[in-house]
């Protein structure tokens, strides 16, 4: 399932009835669709919804803990990356 081109379309907006919180839900739940209804999506998935490099992300992390202004959480050997900070991330620019 490629929610790609919903995402642009959200973005690229310039509907002034759309408020930041409005377009973050809509964000929020094509996220949630893309990660299983998990809150936090894997590196893969990171990558796949901010149309970013797995290997990209993976050496932001290594360098300077985060990629993109997001903190993920580590379980074991896997990444976990809030799907919260994400979308704020696509509508805001700005994760926190």
């Amino acid at each position: 399932m490629h929610i790609q081109p919903h995402l642009d379309r959200k973005l690229n907006s310039s509907d002034p009835s759309l408020s930041i919180s409005s377009d973050a839900l809509d964000l929020k739940e094509a996220i949630l669709k893309i990660t299983h209804g998990r809150p936090h999506a894997t590196t893969a998935e990171y990558g796949h919804i901010t149309s970013k490099a797995i290997q990209t992300i993976r050496k932001n992390y290594c360098l300077t803990g985060q990629a993109f202004g997001i903190t993920p959480i580590k379980i074991g050997n896997k990444l976990l990356w809030p799907v919260d900070q994400i979308s704020r991330l696509l509508v805001k620019g700005d994760p926190k």
